[in-house]
């Protein structure tokens, strides 16, 4: 990981057997869930997610590789959290072959949607994207990226939408996961209906949709994100209020990407 700056190996900790054992559980999706942390691994990713801690207490540790002779700027600031594995033990943490050697462990934001609502009922513009059964982590990793550069107000997932803090999505987010609020709902239908009432509209993508490029955006809109095999479910696509389009060359090609698509539409309603 290249910093400003260099400085020379503090007085660090080596990393316990005890600490390695229960670090390595986290790449277990069960686990994550039990103890509400995520690894993140790679220099580019930990920086950006320390660049947007929401404070000290959600990083749990910095796990770095022997040899080790010098920490980088970003990471000296959190010197106390820095533990120093050996490469044999930091195998059994890394998801990559060729890792970096950093690893950090972070703690999960919880949001809750009526939480969310509050905060948004002040807002007078305000755009939230809804995944409904994303299963590509590579391409959920894209949208929260996306939805952080745009200042998209929240990202709400499915129940069977992919895991946010699945290492592919935490790798794909490029250390963007703390930059939009990410909600997970065990109904989308509840969720919209709730949305309704906070006067959202909500758009749905579909071929008989209207052009993109000619839709007035509402001030508080939803968009909604099908699956890559599926597309929008009936009954989310049921509670639709405007069906829209992104325009193209169908004869050349079949759809478009899921996150290629989230992009274009975030694009147009931020």
């Amino acid at each position: 990981m290249h910093g400003n700056h260099l400085h020379p190996l503090p007085n660090v900790t080596l990393l316990s057997k005890q600490k390695r054992k229960f670090f390595a559980k986290l790449r277990d999706k069960k686990y994550r869930d039990q103890e509400k942390l995520f690894l993140a691994e790679g220099g580019r990713t930990v920086k950006e997610l320390l660049s947007a801690l929401p404070d000290e207490d959600h990083l749990m540790a910095l796990i770095m590789r022997e040899p080790l002779e010098f920490v980088p700027d970003e990471l000296q600031r959190h010197s106390s959290k820095i533990l120093v594995a050996q490469p044999e033990d930091f195998k059994t943490l890394a998801d990559t072959e060729h890792s970096q050697g950093v690893i950090g462990v972070f703690r999960q934001p919880t949001l809750h949607f009526p939480d969310l609502l509050k905060k948004l009922k002040v807002k007078k513009k305000s755009l939230i994207v809804v995944l409904d059964g994303l299963q590509d982590p590579g391409n959920a990793g894209t949208i929260i990226r996306t939805a952080a550069w745009f200042g998209v107000d929240a990202l709400i997932g499915s129940a069977d939408t992919v895991e946010y803090y699945n290492p592919k999505v935490v790798r794909s987010t490029a250390g963007s996961l703390y930059a939009v609020p990410l909600v997970k709902s065990p109904s989308l239908a509840e969720t919209l209906a709730e949305l309704k009432k906070a006067d959202y509209t909500i758009y749905a993508t579909s071929p008989e949709g209207a052009d993109v490029r000619r839709v007035a955006c509402a001030d508080k809109a939803t968009l909604i994100v099908g699956s890559e095999a599926r597309g929008i479910s009936e009954e989310v696509f049921g509670l639709s209020d405007k069906r829209i389009k992104i325009s193209g060359r169908p004869e050349a090609v079949e759809s478009l990407n899921a996150a290629v698509s989230a992009g274009i539409l975030m694009a147009f309603f931020s």
